[in-house]
């Protein structure tokens, strides 16, 4: 070999070697580099009192992020059932779980669960489980004489398949297959808006629909509430109530000053009654209407739309107790009445309301 070619060939050789190399540490460092755990759902049932088969998660999250991931659900339900309740139209940056639900004409229902994977999480199973694969993913399924159970997780999540009817395979797996796996975002800000409550009837079985304020709105750092601009004529100024109604730990969390209890909830009492009014921030937990009378087939409660201060509101009157929600900017203002008032006394009251 001439020197001509022996300085070619090392000339080559070098750059073969340093990229020979590169990749031995690029591999070693991806070896070493810390892998998230893998999640899994371990069977405890020899562990666990319970007469049913019981499954924890394993390797799962130690603190559940906010707001939680949401994966989309398709809006078609499956072949026979009718969805009643919709994740995507509940989702808000509090949220601790999304659940879909469904019916069949029977009255039958299946309920669809999406919620942090958290480490130790535990799913109970009605009968032996087994297990079978769907689009990479394990499904841990069981199928009872009047339920059934499947459970998997993607990611950080972990979904649940609860049924009060027994589904085979085949069917769960079209639940399974409502969720769109290929990404999961916070949910969508979107303004406030009014849920519709009412009574369902599926056969012989009635699903009661709470009344709901849904959106997502952003929030500033220090919430500006709502409140009576003057007195009620005729009104004392009570101690104010103190509610639920605003998460204040949770807004505390997310570093919202939501300030003292007192700022959110004002009361005024006459002789004929109390008048009481609290803002809200949606959450989990914002069902409104929950002082109104129990509805029913035979029995609708009236929920008139009003317009107030040009606030969108639903308006319920009755004989001791009359209530009025508004939907503000980012608030929405709960106003309820404890005894007997007319629709326009209740609404002349509300007209006192601003910021």
């Amino acid at each position: 070999m001439t020197k001509t070619r022996k300085k070619k060939l090392l000339i080559f050789l070098i750059p073969a070697a340093v990229v020979v190399i590169a990749a031995v540490v690029v591999t070693v460092m991806l070896l070493n580099r810390p892998q998230p755990p893998q999640r899994y759902l371990q069977d405890i049932s020899a562990y666990d009192n319970s007469s049913e088969p019981v499954f924890v998660v394993q390797g799962g999250l130690e603190e559940a992020p906010v707001p939680l991931p949401q994966y989309h659900v398709a809006e078609t339900a499956p072949e026979g059932y009718t969805q009643v309740s919709f994740s995507a139209q509940t989702a808000n940056r509090f949220s601790y779980e999304y659940q879909d639900v469904y019916f069949t004409p029977a009255g039958d229902v299946v309920y669809l669960l999406q919620q942090p994977a958290g480490q130790n999480m535990e799913v109970g199973f009605p009968a032996q489980t087994q297990r079978a694969e769907f689009a990479g993913m394990e499904i841990i399924y069981a199928v009872g004489e009047d339920s059934s159970t499947a459970a998997w997780i993607w990611e950080d999540t972990l979904f649940t398949l609860n049924a009060h009817l027994p589904l085979n395979l085949e069917e769960m797996l079209a639940f399974v297959n409502l969720v769109d796996y290929s990404s999961a975002g916070a949910p969508q800000a979107r303004p406030l808006e009014f849920i519709e409550g009412g009574v369902l009837q599926f056969g012989n079985t009635l699903y009661s629909l709470y009344w709901t304020v849904g959106g997502n709105p952003q929030l500033p750092q220090t919430l500006d509430y709502y409140s009576f601009t003057q007195a009620p004529e005729g009104y004392t100024e009570t101690v104010s109530i103190t509610s639920d109604i605003l998460p204040a730990d949770l807004l505390a969390q997310q570093g919202i000053d939501a300030g003292d209890g007192s700022d959110w909830c004002q009361a005024y009492e006459s002789e004929n009654g109390t008048v009481t009014l609290t803002n809200g921030v949606v959450d989990d937990y914002s069902a409104v209407f929950g002082s109104v009378p129990y509805t029913s087939m035979d029995n609708p409660v009236e929920i008139e739309e009003v317009t107030v201060n040009g606030m969108e509101g639903r308006l319920y009157c009755g004989a001791e107790l009359s209530e009025l929600v508004l939907l503000g900017d980012y608030l929405y203002i709960d106003l309820t009445y404890e005894g007997s008032i007319s629709r326009e006394d209740f609404l002349q009251l509300a007209e006192l309301v601003g910021k």
